[in-house]
């Protein structure tokens, strides 16, 4: 009798007394809770039955570890995986604590190189006890399953977390978007992938990669800066020095993708020539699609390598290193349109109507200048 006058007045106080918090404040409070603030000492418990603790999203992809809250835009922490960015202090680089992944590491060794990164992200760059909070692991569906097995067992045993969920990082980006049926193209670091999904269920059998990514046109990017100055041995040696976040960085704020070129149309020509040729076809060369804006820039760009040494990149290198992307690798599938088309063709013919209505693009690559129109010219 006694506790349920108590819970009476109290629900009487709080709905008459205590004013209901909207969503911004809710969140304002979760960002203080979890940045370690004293805003837990000072709060009452009623403060803490308006919101609960927003689950962890959690993403390790190959080049880069992203993590961030439930319901938010964007995520709160972006960093290298394997190999991060050196850390700089007084002047000088600390060499990583870091270990790349091998093919014969062995499931130790994997939690080890797992649990510092881990360690890292949630006590360093997050500020959370991971065991107050559930896990969104984004899988990737052609990942190594040791990887997730010891993900698994690290969150579980060593860090104590209440529950894990999974979601295929194909599919994932369907739902930001708001639909249930679409293509999904990620353009990763190592390769691209590409997967159709039908009302909310990946058709896996759809799932088709090709060798192309992010360390394709930094692999061009290099060859083309060594090409460019192979008169110069002192410049040459620069660029071989130059280590593969400073690749990185000259990628991301030189290069763009270049649409429309004559140059790029006669080079896919003859690889399909070649192609055709190989498989006893007849040679018919596809016409360059006109109409379209062509965007090519002729501006050299400065980048300071440091404070003492500048290095020019040359309009050619800026646009053909990202050609890569559109056909000059190896392999059965060597361009993002080929691998889109073979996804395509693999699914039932009464499905393919359905699907392409949606094109859904993700991954850093995709956010070159020009990638979206190039590709959809080559499509």
């Amino acid at each position: 009798m006694k506790e349920s006058a108590e819970s009476g007045a109290s629900s009487r106080r709080r709905s008459s007394g205590t004013p209901a918090l909207d969503w911004s404040t809710q969140r304002q409070q979760l960002r203080r809770v979890s940045s370690g603030s004293n805003f837990a000492s000072a709060a009452t418990p009623e403060d803490f039955i308006f919101f609960e603790q927003l689950p962890l999203v959690l993403d390790l992809g190959t080049a880069f570890i992203k993590a961030g809250l439930g319901g938010e835009p964007e995520p709160q922490c972006v960093f290298r995986a394997g190999r991060p960015s050196e850390l700089e202090e007084n002047g000088k680089l600390i060499p990583s604590i870091y270990v790349k992944q091998t093919a014969a590491e062995t499931h130790e060794a994997l939690k080890c190189r797992l649990r510092i990164a881990l360690d890292d992200l949630f006590f360093r760059r997050l500020s959370i006890q991971p065991r107050d909070r559930a896990f969104v692991l984004c899988e990737g569906l052609m990942k190594n399953s040791s990887e997730k097995a010891a993900l698994v067992e690290l969150l579980f045993e060593i860090y104590d977390v209440p529950s894990i969920s999974f979601i295929p990082d194909l599919v994932s980006p369907l739902y930001c978007c708001g639909v249930d049926t679409g293509i999904v193209v990620d353009v990763g670091y190592q390769d691209t992938r590409v997967l159709a999904t039908v009302l909310g269920c990946p058709y896996l059998r759809s799932l088709t990669a090709a060798g192309v990514g992010g360390a394709s046109v930094d692999r061009e990017l290099r060859q083309l800066l060594r090409a460019s100055f192979a008169n110069e041995p002192a410049t040459v040696s620069l660029v071989e020095s130059l280590s593969p976040e400073q690749i990185e960085e000259i990628k991301v704020t030189c290069c763009y993708v270049a649409f429309d070129l004559q140059e790029a149309a006669s080079q896919r020509e003859k690889r399909d020539a070649k192609r055709r040729e190989a498989a006893g076809e007849t040679v018919e060369f596809a016409q360059v699609e006109s109409g379209v804006e062509a965007f090519k820039s002729e501006k050299a760009i400065q980048f300071r390598v440091n404070k003492d040494t500048i290095l020019t990149i040359s309009p050619e290198c800026r646009w053909k290193a990202c050609e890569v992307l559109f056909g000059a690798a190896d392999g059965a599938i060597s361009s993002i349109q080929e691998a889109i088309v073979e996804s395509i063709r693999k699914c039932p013919f009464e499905m393919r109507r359905l699907i392409v209505q949606n094109i859904l693009l993700c991954g850093g690559t995709t956010q070159f200048r020009g990638f979206t129109t190039r590709l959809a010219v080559e499509l």
